[in-house]
């Protein structure tokens, strides 16, 4: 081997043995990291997260998503459900047998594209059995996601069940065909809540589960069916409070009143000119 003057020699020459060693670990580790580096980049572009009201809901419940999407990038960035540019977003919903639900190609989760500077986050509020087809009981784990090309940015997993729901009263029509049930559903640290959930009579469609409170299970829920073909529903929100929610033949809310109690049993009753009234109550609102 050639003798170098002193001063010429090389580091790793002047070193001994266990200092070379950790010389060419330290070397092996930047290498890797500047191998490494870009790709880090670009995994580390967008924080997403993923929200839901809650862990319980009743088969046709509205599932309502909380979506927070943040720009950590360094650059602005575009995120829609489409564009060869934009970042891509959607849901991963997959139940107990890894099945993938479907999405609903005409529903539109985000009208018009989110531009985000860096650092900036945006925030969506989306219904996810609107978007996607979720119709049987079980239990489901939800993702988010933003694809930016072949990777997926995605949130934790949120997770959710759904249930039939306790039936407490039922009615049925002919015309419209319809069959409607009051259901509640206990989840706990929030309460007994009530709905109203409405479907053909054939049980081949479900036209929606409107929520109609909390409610307390001391008083049996009432309905009866109106001139137009609505439904009323009375039950007790608490002790000292009762609620009346209309609901017309395809699940959409007509109106609704509080009352306190008055004085006399508390039911529906029908005036002279046919009209439903509520009878022992009081009106508090609107």
């Amino acid at each position: 081997m050639q003798d170098f003057p002193a001063r010429w020699q090389p580091v790793w020459l002047l070193a001994d043995k266990n200092t070379g060693i950790f010389m060419k670990t330290l070397l092996f580790t930047l290498i890797l990291s500047a191998c490494l580096l870009p790709g880090m980049q670009v995994h580390a572009q967008l924080r997403v997260t993923c929200e839901l009201n809650y862990k319980k809901y009743l088969l046709f419940e509205p599932i309502l998503a909380k979506v927070t999407i943040k720009n950590v990038s360094g650059r602005q960035m575009v995120v829609a459900e489409n564009g060869k540019d934009a970042a891509r977003f959607s849901f991963d919903i997959r139940n107990t047998r890894n099945y993938q639900m479907d999405r609903r190609p005409e529903v539109i989760m985000i009208e018009k594209p989110i531009v985000l500077k860096n650092q900036e986050s945006t925030e969506l509020l989306i219904y996810l059995n609107s978007a996607y087809t979720i119709n049987e009981i079980d239990a489901y784990r939800v993702r988010a996601m933003v694809r930016i090309g072949d990777y997926a940015h995605t949130s934790d997993n949120a997770i959710f069940d759904t249930y039939e729901g306790s039936i407490l009263s039922e009615f049925s029509t002919q015309e419209p065909p319809r069959r409607y049930t009051m259901r509640k559903i206990s989840r706990p640290q929030k309460g007994i809540f009530l709905y109203l959930r409405v479907d053909g009579a054939d049980g081949k469609m479900n036209y929606g589960v409107p929520i109609l409170d909390t409610m307390v299970p001391v008083f049996k829920p009432h309905m009866v069916m109106d001139g137009r073909g609505c439904i009323h529903t009375l039950h007790r929100k608490s002790p000292q409070q009762f609620v009346e929610v209309v609901i017309d033949a395809n699940a959409r809310e007509v109106d609704r009143t509080y009352f306190r109690s008055g004085f006399g049993a508390v039911n529906f009753m029908r005036d002279e000119a046919g009209q439903i009234r509520v009878a022992g109550v009081e009106k508090i609102s609107p």
